[in-house]
């Protein structure tokens, strides 16, 4: 099924801006729902793009919520820039997304979530990438990005707890990663994530993920057959027969927030994609095959209890000091590995967040 024409019969109403019918170079593409103070933050942060004078650069920002107006952002909006479409119904988020790469326009897709930032050289790098032709053979960019925790709620699951955890992982990836070169351009694919049982292309379509459109465009899309885990299950296709390459520039921030990803009908579906990322691996990778059980476990145990209820486990066969030996090797795997980015955001960024 084409995801990306699915919903051809819900409109998308241009209600801000004028309507583009020409190819740009560079669409910055925004799917959002009910979340305008971080949608005004995430706006800001493109409007102080070094380099969009040396680019044909459209914005567009797309709304799920049928509802929506633009009364709150008129003032940060300028014409000859943003474009903002409101669906006339709510498509879900993996609609959304899809409805997003269908409106744009450019040569190059750049996905920003509305709670995530831009830091002020993403254009300026991207520029750069394109006049000495360094991406013309690349399908997806994926630049690195900084981690924002909210430690000042004391409430949240990203919270201090959570910052504390990746802070002690940034001191052991240092250690552990001593004498491995990380390069400025890394090809990463479905092997890489089975080496280190961890998603390497950095989660969903988000912080100024590039695209080139026309390759975008000949897949089906963004599969609602995994609502939530729909990123990962469609770069384990993309990247068996498109170029996907890690980008070794911190060019954006992430907001970690208590996000749906907790719940247990989320964790599900987290569990189906791992499920699926094991059967297509666990013949051809000495990791997988070894620690098969391990994994399946390790993917279960991972979940909460709410959601091991909800899941139709596979079954495996328990073995302790096994268990422990596969968890002592993913860990050093995947601190030593090119393409486990996760880096704190530095105090003197905070103020952009």
């Amino acid at each position: 099924m084409n995801y990306l024409i699915a919903d051809t019969n819900i409109e998308s109403e241009l209600i801000y801006g004028c309507p583009n019918y020409k190819e740009v170079e560079l669409s910055i593409v925004i799917p959002t729902y009910k979340r305008s103070e971080y949608l005004k933050k995430t706006i800001r942060s493109i409007k102080r793009q070094k380099g969009l004078d040396k680019i044909n650069c459209e914005v567009l920002i797309v709304s799920n919520d049928p509802e929506f107006n633009i009364d709150d952002l008129k003032g940060l909006l300028c014409e000859h820039l943003f474009k903002v479409y409101r669906n006339k119904e709510n498509l879900g988020m993996v609609g959304n997304m899809n409805r997003c790469a269908i409106l744009a326009h450019g040569k190059y897709i750049s996905y920003i979530q509305d709670d995530d930032i831009l830091l002020e050289n993403y254009v300026e790098n991207i520029v750069n990438l394109i006049e000495h032709g360094m991406i013309e053979n690349i399908d997806c960019l994926i630049p690195n990005r900084y981690y924002y925790y909210d430690i000042a709620n004391k409430n949240s699951v990203f919270g201090e707890k959570s910052y504390k955890q990746e802070k002690k992982k940034e001191i052991l990836k240092k250690l552990l990663s001593v004498g491995t070169v990380i390069k400025d351009f890394q090809k990463v694919t479905t092997k890489d994530c089975a080496n280190t049982w961890f998603n390497c292309y950095g989660g969903g379509p988000t912080c100024g993920m590039l695209f080139k459109r026309e390759s975008l465009l000949k897949t089906e899309g963004f599969s609602r057959e995994y609502p939530y885990a729909f990123d990962f299950v469609f770069f384990m296709d993309f990247s068996d027969n498109y170029n996907v390459v890690l980008y070794n520039k911190y060019l954006s921030i992430y907001r970690m927030t208590d996000s749906a990803s907790n719940r247990p009908d989320v964790q599900k579906d987290f569990y189906r994609s791992d499920m699926c990322l094991f059967e297509k691996t666990c013949n051809i990778n000495w990791f997988v095959t070894f620690f098969k059980d391990e994994i399946i476990r390790f993917s279960f145990e991972n979940k909460s209890l709410e959601a091991q209820e909800m899941i139709d486990q596979v079954p495996y066969v328990k073995n302790n000091i096994k268990y422990a030996l596969f968890r002592m090797v993913r860990f050093v795997k995947l601190m030593r590995s090119n393409t486990y980015r996760r880096k704190l955001l530095p105090e003197e960024l905070l103020y952009k967040v």
